[in-house]
């Protein structure tokens, strides 16, 4: 029984050890929603995961623009940042935005952002001799 065990264990440590390792290509996380107040900036964020060589890429939306990324690297982590803000004439209501990560012409991970835009709050507080709170829906 033990010459048994023994050839046995002599035929496993012939096979081959199969190899387990990170993720090499790049994936993307969006954030599902970005609210905008026309005119007003909105700092928003992306999170690399896999620090390989890679651009980050919006599909054009008219209404909103996009300026300012930059990106920082933590571990195996880069951070995209940028400005979004949309236009002063921009409707209200929900636009996709897709968010490209590429390296050369290869595109490595992509992801769908529900940009909102809405209207400013028309939220007015105000307080005199007697406190009253107003709600103007607009």
């Amino acid at each position: 029984m033990r010459a048994a065990w023994l050839v046995l264990l002599i035929l496993l440590s012939t096979l081959p050890i199969p190899h387990v390792g990170a993720e090499s290509t790049p994936s993307l996380t969006c954030p599902e929603t970005v609210a905008l107040v026309p005119g007003q900036a909105t700092s928003v964020s992306f999170i690399q995961h896999g620090v390989g060589d890679a651009t980050l890429g919006f599909d054009d939306l008219f209404e909103v623009e996009i300026t300012d990324v930059v990106n920082t690297t933590e571990g195996d982590n880069r951070t995209w940042t940028g400005t979004f803000t949309a236009t002063l004439d921009a409707p209200s209501g929900h636009l996709d935005l897709t968010v490209n990560l590429a390296h050369g012409g290869t595109t490595l991970s992509t992801c769908t952002v529900d940009v909102w835009i809405r209207a400013a709050s028309a939220l007015v507080l105000g307080a005199s001799e007697q406190s009253t709170l107003t709600v103007n829906e607009g």
